[in-house]
């Protein structure tokens, strides 16, 4: 299952979503990258779990804080591709 993280710290990085996600899973990959406008960076992790799980993942860590910014986490449902 995929998750789609937003509002992530400009400093963000590849490991730091790998990190945050393995508790809830084994993460398969994971990738920040900026945008610009509003400049800040969006991820995308991809976890080996049920979709429960992946539901789980995006519940705990969903508006969490990270360095200051309150972090979004969805799932990505197989029709928003």
């Amino acid at each position: 299952m995929r998750l789609y993280v937003t509002n992530l710290p400009a400093d963000a990085t590849d490991a730091e979503l790998i990190t945050m996600f393995e508790p809830f899973g084994d993460v398969s990959s994971a990738a920040a990258w900026g945008i610009i406008n509003p400049p800040d960076r969006v991820g995308l992790v991809r976890l080996a779990v049920k979709p429960q799980g992946a539901a789980i993942a995006a519940h705990a860590l969903d508006r969490t804080m990270l360095r200051g910014l309150e972090m979004r986490v969805n799932v990505i449902t197989p029709w928003e591709i």
